[in-house]
């Protein structure tokens, strides 16, 4: 019972980080490179940062619901750059191989 609360609770945090991982992965592709670093330097700190904000404040554990939303919301800042970085490699190679199709297609 536990750990399917568990593996819930993760993947709704995974889910709401993809959520918004994914476009913020597509726009940066087109970024010009100067924007690229502090473009990928502000989402991978400042969810860090989030995460551990939310982490460190002090929760009353018997309060499940509380509990529920602090975790999935931990967890989704702590994954959001693993998700971030996957969906633009992800996006990248999607688009590079699109070009190559166009190019022998065409």
């Amino acid at each position: 019972q536990r750990s399917m609360a568990g593996f819930f609770i993760a993947a709704s945090g995974i889910g709401l980080a993809a959520l918004v991982a994914a476009p913020v992965a597509f726009l940066s592709l087109f970024a010009n490179e100067e924007h690229k670093l502090p473009i990928f330097l502000v989402n991978t700190v400042v969810p860090a940062f989030l995460a551990y904000r939310r982490a460190m404040q002090p929760i009353n554990m018997t309060d499940n619901e509380a509990v529920v939303k602090r975790a999935t919301l931990v967890i989704a800042f702590a994954s959001y750059p693993i998700v971030l970085v996957s969906l633009y490699t992800t996006f990248g190679v999607m688009i590079y191989l699109g070009s190559i199709l166009g190019v022998l297609t065409h």
